[in-house]
């Protein structure tokens, strides 16, 4: 099922000759383009490619140069018999050598391509984070946005009650001059005037407050008399939620099953080859003291037989961690659906009381003009006529509240569902 709300405010007369507008949909994306967690995606991923640049060199030959000098204060010695025609060197009591060693994985159990599908899980569950983060700024964005209507729509009505005033101060003030009306009706008047003029600017600095606030989530300066928009939105009850969280919660999960693969990958065998070569005193003839060369070149093997159930052990945790976050998930989605439920209710709600409200401001505006006729021709006091033209503005700044409360409700629900 589909419900479409159009919902249009009523901008005070200076807004009207503005330039610049500003709709909720664009505010929205532009604080989001604006902010600075933004560009975490970029490091994340940079930092994320560099991890997987170090893990490819798992396949890459490892050289490492070492050397040493060192001098023994006893070596082996062997005794020849003086009639032998033999003699055995003497071990030099000073050795060095200088070895060039060399390490080259020929086969890892799968543990680097294992290791590179975790590290891509776990970048994306981190950039899908950002996204969570961004989309919490809608929200507080979308408050202050509706902030602002709502002082626009108060001024506005501010605007109407004092446009009646200054036409009753006219009609007062010629009766004043010609003797048919007190004084004291035109003060009465003249004083709520200066109220309404008050009650303006304190909602203009209220405004200009608010404007200044949202400049800094937008990253650059409005102008005071910009145009805020009334949002036109359109509420689709049958469509998936698209909250970021719910794909946050699934890459999560996808992390985990990731370190699974990891962990059991440790356990296969590893296939390797060494070399060594160098330059020394002695070689790897120990009975040569003479400067020498020497290398070396093999294979080996590493299987970790037995672990005492440790990556047994390691799986059943991450299997738990998945069942914490299939948990999390859950009542995620139930918050949600609660979340927007009470949103429907709040929608049905003002949809009806502004129905009574269009009709109760419109016999408030009937029962006003009656008391400015009968004000005009002296029937009643300008006290009467105030009592009468407040209780219009009040039903008129009600009126006002029910129906941005109708449309933040809209906008909530679209926040909820994910779609705005």
């Amino acid at each position: 099922m589909k419900a479409r709300y159009t919902i249009l405010i009523l901008f005070f007369p200076f807004l009207l000759n503005a330039q610049d507008t500003l709709s909720l949909s664009a505010c929205l994306e532009e604080v989001v383009e604006n902010s600075p967690r933004l560009r975490d995606k970029n490091l994340i991923d940079e930092q994320g490619q560099l991890t997987l640049d170090n893990i490819q060199t798992n396949w890459y030959p490892q050289l490492m140069l070492n050397g040493k000098v060192s001098y023994q204060s006893d070596v082996v010695s062997i005794e020849s018999d003086p009639a032998s025609p033999f003699t055995f060197p003497a071990i030099p009591h000073e050795q060095y050598g200088l070895n060039l060693d060399m390490h080259q994985t020929i086969y890892d159990g799968g543990f680097s391509k294992q290791k590179k599908e975790y590290e891509k899980a776990r970048i994306a569950s981190e950039i899908q984070r950002v996204d969570v983060d961004l989309y919490a700024l809608k929200t507080q964005v979308s408050d202050i946005y509706f902030s602002i209507l709502m002082l626009q729509e108060n001024r506005s009505n501010m605007e109407v009650a004092l446009e009646n005033l200054k036409t009753r101060e006219k009609v007062l003030l010629s009766a004043v001059e010609n003797g048919v009306a007190m004084d004291t009706d035109m003060k009465i008047i003249s004083v709520e005037v200066l109220k309404v003029l008050q009650s303006t600017s304190e909602l203009d600095a209220a405004r200009r407050g608010a404007i200044k606030v949202l400049s800094v989530y937008l990253g650059r300066e409005l102008e005071q008399d910009i145009i805020i928009e009334s949002p036109y939105l359109e509420l689709d009850t049958d469509g998936l939620s698209e909250r970021p969280e719910l794909d946050l919660f699934d890459l999560q999960s996808a992390t985990l099953d990731a370190g699974k693969n990891l962990a059991s990958s440790k356990r296969l065998p590893q296939v390797y080859a060494f070399g060594q070569a160098g330059v020394g005193k002695p070689g790897y003839n120990m009975l040569n003291d003479q400067v020498d060369t020497y290398f070396l070149v093999g294979a080996g093997l590493k299987w970790h037989i037995w672990d005492w159930n440790n990556t047994r052990r390691e799986k059943q945790i991450i299997e738990k961690q998945k069942l914490q976050i299939e948990n999390s998930k859950e009542l995620f989605s139930m918050n949600i659906q609660a979340g927007l439920d009470r949103e429907i209710e709040s929608m049905e709600h003002f949809s009806n009381i502004l129905s009574m409200d269009d009709k109760m401001l419109q016999m408030r505006i009937d029962i006003t003009r009656n008391a400015a006729s009968k004000l005009d021709n002296g029937v009643i006091s300008a006290t009467d006529y105030v009592l009468e033209l407040n209780e219009e503005s009040l039903t008129r700044i009600k009126r006002s509240s029910h129906k941005l409360q109708l449309m933040k409700s809209i906008a909530n629900y679209n926040l909820l569902k994910g779609t705005l």
